[in-house]
């Protein structure tokens, strides 16, 4: 009865006007109002009528280019009755400011803070989600000064920070808190373009201590850096870029706390002399390559490591290489490439090692047989000498891809392949393999899509790891409806990193003797997906799906498990200007380490309408 009563006050028209609030202020404000009923399993049981309401207040001052701002703060705005991953609903709200957004000058402002009662959190070591209730918030700055004759400069500071209970588990608290600035400087002066930028983060970490064995629970990393930059055109055709940088980070996410600091130099030039033929040569220099290598694995890094060096990562690397490139497309339909490249190293100790390599590859695409061919090869040599010993390896790939339409069908195959041999004292063999099909096309009404895909990894060195993984797909549709499926299933041995898990065959920080060695663990996963959809021409719309996943680890000898179930079903059905919605949920979780199983059941029904306020 009170759900059909505050229905009915929902279906009266809205005026719409324009306000002028203050002298030279104007505001529009828009607005949700909505009523629903939820009854769930969830937090020892639940069963009430909520009352949501969001709201988007914008406008500006004198002028939009002058001041102009937003406020949008909401209340149970709808979050369990949606399809998104949550349980119960949340609270919050979002603001922002542009002043002096149309000048030279320009200055914004955001702030936004939520809490959620119960939501889906992703923890660092699992590629599922656990169930739990957290708040975050978050403050952004940002202040630009452009000019012509004289440098522009830009200012930036953030803060964020966040907080999460796993429900049912003791001890089961994360949190996680960032904050930072930049500086930043860009020049024009007799066609070089100068650029200077400094940034500094601090970021810190508390993993729930169930998803951990030996590895930091709280964790901090401070990261530094400094990066001055350069670049010209130089006639029509060629262009000269030059970075220098500077980074420095101390943290104690590792397992020895680490206080490291390198140099990059990044220099070179590319050119096209003639339209079918494009040049380049670079010159690269880091004073401490093992420690860029921890440092692409911090939280806030941008990723990325040099070569791969058996060498402890607590010593001194300072490395150059400089490399050459060339390409010329012989015809339309054949191109060749060739690369070199040269590095010099010297370790701490007065060690020093030279490194070499060579690639070649030729590409090539053409009609064929009433399809569209495209194949590439490509084959490489590597030489490494370190203090009279000598690592070489060399490898081939190759692509290989074909599609073609067969009687409204459009068919394609992808198949690729690399493998290379390591000869040194510690010997290894990698081997890369990926395949995929695909088909679509009309079937009695039906349009459909699918596909399959198979990839493979193995590298054995003196620890041998092995990966598979496939996938297949396939959605049909006719009309208003729409199905769908997706099964995937992979296993084998991956790192557990602060920034989640990684393939340990692709991960060139897998060094002999490093410690991040020691965290390859086993892991295996299986996961099935179906969803459907109809819709009833244009006012109702059916959502179901349903997925079930099962993923785990065995790290220290000790197997986690995390085995998520979950079901929905949605309707939502327009009737005049209001927006009707109901469903059921089912939420089923059992992770290893936590008390107990966590289960929800819910079923949901909301009303809610649109406003035009002013």
């Amino acid at each position: 009865m009170l759900c059909g009563v505050l229905a009915l006050g929902l279906l009266v028209p809205a005026a719409r006007a324009q306000v002028q609030v203050a002298p030279e202020t104007y505001v529009h404000l828009n607005a949700d109002a909505s009523v629903g009923y939820v009854k769930s399993s969830a937090q020892n049981g639940l069963s009430s009528v909520n009352f949501g309401l969001g709201a988007d207040l914008n406008g500006y001052f004198y002028h939009p280019n002058f001041l102009n701002f937003q406020i949008a703060p909401y209340y149970n705005q709808g979050r369990e009755y949606s399809t998104a991953d949550f349980i119960s609903g949340d609270k919050g709200f979002s603001t922002s400011a542009n002043l002096f957004g149309g000048s030279r000058i320009p200055l914004f402002v955001s702030y936004s803070k939520g809490m959620t009662k119960s939501g889906l959190y992703g923890v660092v070591g699992s590629e599922t989600s656990v169930v739990g209730e957290g708040s975050n918030d978050n403050f952004n700055l940002n202040w630009s000064a452009r000019f012509e004759k004289i440098p522009s400069f830009q200012v930036g500071y953030f803060r964020s920070g966040g907080d999460y209970r796993i429900l049912g588990a003791s001890g089961s608290q994360g949190e996680s808190r960032a904050s930072g600035y930049l500086l930043a400087s860009q020049y024009n002066v007799y066609g070089f373009a100068l650029g200077a930028s400094y940034t500094s983060q601090r970021l810190g970490q508390l993993v729930p201590s169930v998803f951990l064995t030996d590895q930091k629970s709280r964790t901090n990393t401070d990261l530094k850096n400094l990066e001055l930059s350069l670049n010209r055109r130089l006639g029509n055709n060629t262009f000269f870029d030059a970075v220098a940088g500077r980074s420095r980070y101390d943290t104690d996410a590792t397992t020895l706390p680490q206080n490291r600091r390198y140099d990059t130099l990044r220099s070179g030039f590319n050119s096209r002399p003639v339209s079918r033929l494009a040049v380049s040569f670079r010159v690269n220099y880091v004073s401490d390559l093992n420690a860029m290598l921890i440092g692409s694995v911090l939280p806030g890094s941008s990723g990325g490591t040099g070569p791969l060096l058996l060498v402890p990562l607590e010593s001194r690397t300072k490395y150059l290489t400089y490399s050459g490139s060339g390409s010329y497309e012989i015809s339309h339909a054949l191109n060749v490439r060739s690369t070199y490249r040269r590095g010099v190293g010297k370790f701490t100790g007065r060690t020093s090692n030279e490194d070499s390599a060579w690639n070649s590859s030729v590409d090539y695409r053409r009609n064929l047989l009433g399809g569209r061919l495209a194949a590439s090869y490509s084959a490489g040599l590597y030489r490494f000498e370190n203090g009279g010993a000598e690592t070489s390896s060399k490898g081939h790939s190759g692509t290989l891809i074909y599609s073609k339409a067969v009687r409204g069908w459009e068919h394609f195959g992808t198949f690729q392949y690399s493998t290379s041999n390591i000869e040194s004292l510690l010997p290894g063999h990698l081997d890369m393999l990926s395949t995929e099909l695909g088909t679509s096309g009309m079937i009695r009404g039906w349009r459909m899509i699918s596909t399959f895909r198979y990839e493979k990894a193995d590298s054995l060195f003196n620890t041998e790891a092995k990966n598979r993984r496939r996938m297949f797909r396939l959605s049909l549709s006719k009309r208003g409806l729409q199905l769908g499926a997706t099964m995937q299933s992979g296993r084998g041995l991956s790192i557990v990193s602060i920034s989640g898990m990684q393939p340990a065959s692709g991960t060139p920080g897998v060094i002999a003797g490093s410690e991040l060695e020691r965290l390859l663990i086993p892991n295996e996963n299986l996961s099935f997906s179906l969803s459907a959809s109809y819709q009833i021409r244009k006012r109702t719309t059916l959502n179901g799906s349903w997925s079930k996943m099962n993923y785990s680890t065995v790290q220290a000898g000790i197997e986690r498990e995390n085995q998520l179930d979950q079901l929905n079903f949605h309707v939502r059905h327009w009737f005049r200007r209001l927006d009707c919605r109901a469903g059921y949920r089912r939420y089923h979780q059992k992770l290893s380490g936590v008390g107990g199983l966590y289960n929800a059941n819910t079923v949901y029904f909301q009303v809610s309408r649109h406003f035009n306020v002013f």
